[in-house]
């Protein structure tokens, strides 16, 4: 991490503990503890691992991976109820066989 990056962290937790130290919940040696260089790595770090696992988890949902799979240009149509067809915004998502036969391009089997 760069010192830039560093002194930006550093500044808005000195601005958050400030405050937290003016209403009675930190103090001096809280503020010290925080703004360590190591520290404030730790934390990035951990933010890092739980935005990325947030991710993981939301991308996942069911609405995305029918998504996710109409992406693909091996797909032509993805047929599923007719509620999450109208949920999803992707043209080759319908609700019906005879909407995905109206669809350019799709080939029946």
């Amino acid at each position: 991490m760069d010192a830039q990056t560093l002194s930006s962290i550093r500044i808005l937790l000195l601005v958050g503990l400030t405050w937290l130290g003016n209403h009675g919940y930190a103090n001096s040696k809280d503020l010290a503890t925080f703004t360590d260089p190591a520290t404030i790595e730790a934390f990035v770090g951990i933010l890092g691992v739980v935005g990325t696992a947030i991710w993981g988890i939301w991308s996942r949902r069911p609405h995305q991976i029918i998504a996710d799979a109409a992406a693909l240009k091996q797909v032509d149509a993805v047929i599923t109820k007719p509620k999450t067809a109208d949920e999803i915004k992707s043209d080759n998502v319908v609700g019906s066989v005879e909407e995905a036969k109206a669809l350019p391009n799709v080939a029946m089997k």
